[in-house]
């Protein structure tokens, strides 16, 4: 049993920083020391990773199925925080987060997040319980494993520099790494949000 389920995709569903966004954050992160920015781009998770059963395609048909009953919105990511870092007990990551106001987006994305949760809660198993566990904040990672000195230096960077973020959230991705894959290249499936999405 074990080793089948090592050959199913670890699966997660993102909110993707639009491309203009994306530039900018990783100038700033490139100039910024102890600041760091995922390869794959920055985004907003709304599901961590978890396995399945199901194909990709299949995983995608659901989430499409909640993101049709979901207008597309806008988020605005303004609050800067040093958190305790979930990969490394002792070490800082830095979040840029959505302030708990109706205005920002953050209840309408809680809300996503929660429809995609049940949604696909009887078919996934989740690889990170410690993360989907706590209260959704909506944010985009901007260092992982500082010091509590070195997080409170990007904070006050990130303060400093005036960073935010503020876009539309018209669709939403679901990224498919396979075990096996060396090149750890994830699978995209871009779902679009809101019924106007069908064709």
């Amino acid at each position: 049993m074990a080793s089948e389920s090592e050959h199913q995709p670890a699966y997660s569903v993102l909110i993707m920083l639009p491309d203009a966004l994306q530039k900018q954050f990783e100038r700033w992160t490139d100039e910024t020391e102890g600041a760091s920015w995922p390869a794959y781009g920055g985004h907003v998770t709304l599901l961590p990773s978890f396995r399945s059963e199901l194909m990709p395609e299949t995983v995608a048909e659901r989430v499409a199925a909640v993101c049709r009953a979901h207008d597309p919105f806008s988020l605005q990511l303004t609050k800067p925080l040093a958190v305790a870092d979930r990969t490394r007990q002792d070490y800082y990551a830095v979040f840029l987060a959505a302030e708990e106001d109706v205005a920002t987006g953050y209840a309408t994305a809680a809300a996503l997040r929660e429809d995609l949760d049940q949604a696909l809660a009887p078919v996934k198993r989740d690889l990170l319980p410690e993360v989907s566990s706590r209260p959704f904040l909506p944010h985009i990672t901007l260092a992982l494993g500082l010091s509590e000195r070195e997080a409170g230096r990007v904070v006050r960077a990130c303060v400093e520099s005036g960073l935010t973020a503020e876009f539309a959230v018209e669709e939403v991705t679901v990224f498919a790494v396979a075990e096996a894959d060396d090149a750890g290249v994830p699978q995209q499936i871009v779902v679009p949000l809101g019924a106007a999405a069908e064709e």
